[in-house]
């Protein structure tokens, strides 16, 4: 139904545009097409109008959307190449949306789950403008996804071949050219200017060939900072852009003032030059930071290995050395590294480290098996069917579980941003009202200059390139960070609590002696057949002393965390694991065991000797030092506590005989009382890693990698704990001397600006200057940082 209006000035509720003609109307609101009555109607049936409440204009407009230019979405080649399937009832899919700008489309977005029951889960990307959505292919098409994004104001860039970024800098270099061109021409033309050549008949004429020159560094070159100044404020997030933009248009306009009218020659030259070196030190800046960002996504490799089976026989390799067709052996609880097809027998995979989904998937032989899979089963065999990805691995870890990080420094620096841009457009224009009266030409290059100069760099840049180098270097080191707020979540640490097996005792050199009945062959191998599919410190321990030519098959394989293991092998029911767990009696205080039977009879057992990791009290003792509480948590009897008391003293709290759950519950004790990081083998304690405020895993090369850790360390890294905590610490010195050089600059340069000392062109040069000094400043700062404290 529509109604017409007359002598009515009418705006879409949707998009903010006039309207034009008859209205389309939906509950007394009033929309210019279709299409935005069609996305209100859907926010409004989902109740999701607050929406509306989050932006002053939200909504894009959604004049002539055509349905038929989806269909290509509906083959199933354009299908496999977008999508990323987890299972029958689970696909990945992620878009890039250029029309991300604020908190509102951040929020719808995200809600997309409310327009269709097929959707599962949306996340957004804010800075890279992307959206990853979790859907069910079996209810949802990937083409009717795109429809909605596209119906509600966010039409996906779809790129078949990835050339995007490389598009974007390659406009930026012709920008430049642009810009470069015209400055030096327009230099070259003001020279009768510059030489005080009084004939008015060149000076008109090269003021007329300087503005043509001008147009394109207007309307090409810096159109983006204008654009980018109109969005800020059309949705009044206040940014460095509109001081910018304004500088360029207050520059343009006198320009085309002063030469039409004969008054003077313009700003043309400063103009061209403030453009063409604000563009330059963008490209730079950008240049920076993509080095820093692909070392940390592409360089970078998670600390694990993974078994690959040649010719029957197993080698540890590390993941970035996968090759495609690589037939691969993975353990019960080991991530599957890499996409490939299961070629042993039929298996469980639980995704929740891609879905946040705690369901196993039940896997057929002859099916694809995808990155980020946790076994859940005996052990299986797969091929890869490409190399490692490891930015994929990376991205998995940081979104693990739908984890989310409230990124409070990223908060302060919108803030702060907003309010520093308001302060200089205060500054500037008193410097213009100040020099007005005297001189119209001060009272320009005041403002122009105040604009221009003026940097909040410290506050945009210091926390990006200061985090994501700290990143970068100590992923070298073998610290590998979740992400840069794990630093600052570090640095607030004041209770350390170490799981003991596997985590202060090494898992590569345990001494083992086996006490009971004699073990036959087919013993042993029964066996071995058990200890070989779990991934346990002690189980591989034994799988080694029992070491076989030949493995046998299992089937009914059963991990129980924190108490043994058991199977069916060649028709014998083989458990291994505490005393309970078998069923005999609990082994006397001072001695690790592990119980072994076969069809409900007991054989005897392994005893093991621990042997704790090199520097482990000296650790301990820089821990304590540094005036941080330290605990020892164990699922084990308290048979070690004697000698860890003698090995650390009397000032160590500890726990034994805790399950899985039991020590969750310690951690959320000791929450109470502060910040509390977790040190695990990311094995029997995933659980304690992610209860805890900070979760680390030591790895010795073997695939323990558990998302719910913050930070995988190297084994032999494990002495730089206390440095990696001091480290964290001392960060924010270095965040402190950016905010103080940044002052300075600020200072320093608004006071000649103000008082028009700074031409346009040199705050033009001095502005990208001082973003890249912070880069220096920061990358430096954090190169040697790392270096002071992590020398060994």
């Amino acid at each position: 139904m529509t109604t017409e209006h007359v002598g009515v000035k009418l705006t879409c509720k949707h998009c903010n545009d006039p309207v034009i003609g008859t209205p389309f109307t939906y509950k007394e609101e009033n929309f210019c097409c279709l299409g935005c009555k069609t996305v209100y109607e859907v926010l409004d049936q989902n109740n999701l109008c607050d929406y509306y409440n989050l932006a002053d204009n939200p909504g894009f407009s959604l004049k002539s959307k055509s349905k038929e230019e989806y269909e290509y979405l509906d083959e199933q080649i354009i299908i496999d190449r977008l999508t990323r399937p987890i299972s029958p009832q689970l696909s990945l899919v992620a878009f890039q949306l250029p029309q991300i700008h604020c908190s509102s489309c951040v929020w719808l977005l995200e809600k997309m789950y409310r327009f269709h029951e097929g959707i599962f889960a949306s996340k957004v990307d804010f800075l890279r403008k992307e959206v990853e959505i979790r859907y069910n292919p079996n209810n949802i098409s990937l083409r009717k996804i795109v429809e909605i994004l596209d119906s509600i104001g966010y039409k996906p860039l779809i790129e078949l071949e990835a050339h995007a970024d490389k598009g974007y800098d390659e406009q930026l270099k012709i920008k430049i050219g642009v810009a470069g061109f015209a400055f030096g021409n327009i230099m070259l033309f003001s020279f009768p200017e510059y030489l005080g050549l009084e004939d008015p008949y060149f000076r008109q004429w090269f003021g007329y060939l300087n503005l043509v020159l001008s147009l394109p560094v207007v309307f090409y070159s810096g159109f983006d900072y204008i654009k980018l100044a109109w969005y800020s404020l059309k949705y009044k997030t206040f940014d460095i852009n509109i001081p910018l933009a304004l500088g360029i248009l207050v520059m343009f306009f006198t320009s085309i003032y002063q030469v039409t009218t004969g008054t003077g020659a313009g700003y043309i030259d400063s103009l061209a030059g403030l453009v063409f070196f604000l563009l330059t030190g963008k490209w730079y800046q950008q240049r920076s930071y993509h080095y820093l960002s692909f070392e940390r996504d592409y360089k970078s490799y998670f600390p694990i290995s993974t078994t690959r089976v040649t010719k029957g026989k197993l080698t540890e390799i590390s993941i970035e050395n996968i090759e495609e067709g690589n037939e691969l052996l993975i353990k019960n609880n080991q991530i599957i590294p890499v996409d490939g097809v299961l070629t042993s027998d039929n298996t469980s995979i639980d995704y929740s480290f891609v879905t946040g989904e705690e369901i196993p998937v039940v896997v057929l032989q002859g099916e694809k098996i995808f990155a980020g899979g946790k076994l859940k089963d005996r052990s299986m065999t797969m091929v890869a069917s490409r190399k490692v990805k490891n930015s994929y691995l990376v991205s998995l870890w940081n979104d693990a579980a739908f984890h989310r990080n409230n990124d409070s420094y990223q908060t302060l620096t919108d803030r702060l941003s907003r309010y520093f841009t308001l302060a200089i457009l205060l500054v500037a224009s008193a410097g213009f009202i100040y020099w007005y009266p005297t001189s119209f030409d001060k009272a320009i290059i005041s403002f122009t200059s105040v604009l221009i100069v003026a940097c909040p760099c410290a506050i945009a840049l210091t926390g990006p390139f200061l985090y994501g180098n700290l990143l970068r270097l100590l992923s070298r080191r073998g610290i590998f960070l979740r992400n840069a707020q794990v630093v600052d979540k570090a640095a607030g640490i004041n209770t350390i609590v170490f799981d003991k097996t596997g985590t202060v005792t090494t898992q590569l050199e345990k001494e083992l002696y086996y006490h009971g009945k004699h073990l036959s062959a087919d013993d042993r191998k029964l066996i071995h057949a058990l200890a070989f599919q779990s991934v346990h410190p002690l189980s591989t321990a034994i799988e080694k002393n029992l070491r076989q030519d030949e493995i046998w098959e299992v089937s009914q394989f059963s991990e129980t965390d924190g108490r043994g293991t058991s199977c069916i092998c060649k028709g014998h029911l083989i458990k291994m694991g505490s005393a309970s767990f078998v069923g005999t009696e609990p082994a006397p205080a001072g001695e690790t065991r592990v119980y072994i039977s076969i069809d409900e009879k007991v054989l005897g057992y392994f005893n093991f000797k621990n042997q704790y990791r090199e520097g482990f009290s000296e650790v301990v003792g820089q821990l304590q030092a540094g005036h941080k509480s330290v605990s020892i948590l164990s699922g084990d009897n308290d048979k070690e506590k004697s000698n860890l008391e003698a090995l650390l003293g009397t000032g160590v709290a500890m726990r034994f005989n805790h399950d899985p759950h039991q020590k969750m519950q310690y951690i959320g004790e000791l929450q109470e009382k502060g910040k509390v990081a977790m040190i695990g083998d990311g094995l029997n304690d995933s659980g304690a890693l992610k209860q805890s405020d900070l979760g680390i895993v030591i790895t010795e090369g073997t695939n323990n990698f558990t998302p719910a850790s913050d930070i995988i360390f190297r084994a032999e890294k494990f002495d730089l704990l206390p440095s990696f905590f001091d480290l964290s610490k001392k960060a924010h010195w270095i965040i402190g001397g950016a905010y103080l050089i940044a002052v300075m600059y600020n200072t320093i340069g608004l006071g000649y600006a103000v008082n028009a000392e700074l031409s346009p062109v040199v705050a033009a040069i001095l502005m990208p200057l001082s973003s890249l000094t912070i880069v220096i400043y920061t990358v430096s700062s954090s190169a040697l940082l790392v270096r002071w404290k992590l020398k060994n």
